[in-house]
């Protein structure tokens, strides 16, 4: 696992994005992805419950669509929502309105897992 990770980070290089003047600056590339989250957060001023629709994914991050708009730096916790443990944390990077829907994109940057 962690050759092929260390390949991929070594052969990958820098290519556009949709938009051609903005050069696409991710190590690891994003995969489209769909699933749910109930994300809890909480910044300086408030904590929250929120579901999260998940639309893309990499080994370090997701991106998805959340009703909420969080600031960057805000931490975030995951669960399934059958279970209320997070499975999975991490802090937002990114929150940008979502054009039509009133939705908010949301950049995830996940926490490494320790292992055993």
């Amino acid at each position: 696992m962690a050759q092929t990770a260390r390949a991929q980070r070594e052969t990958r290089s820098l290519h556009l994005a949709d938009d051609a003047w903005r050069l696409e600056r991710r190590v690891w590339t994003r995969k489209p992805a769909q699933g749910h989250f109930t994300m809890t957060f909480r910044d300086e001023d408030r904590r929250g419950v929120s579901p999260l629709m998940v639309v893309d994914t990499s080994l370090d991050g997701l991106g998805g669509l959340s009703p909420v708009r969080l600031e960057p730096g805000t931490r975030v916790g995951l669960s399934t929502g059958q279970v209320p443990v997070a499975v999975r944390s991490g802090t937002v990077v990114r929150c940008e309105e979502s054009p039509g829907d009133g939705a908010w994109r949301v950049g995830v940057r996940l926490d490494s897992r320790l292992c055993a």
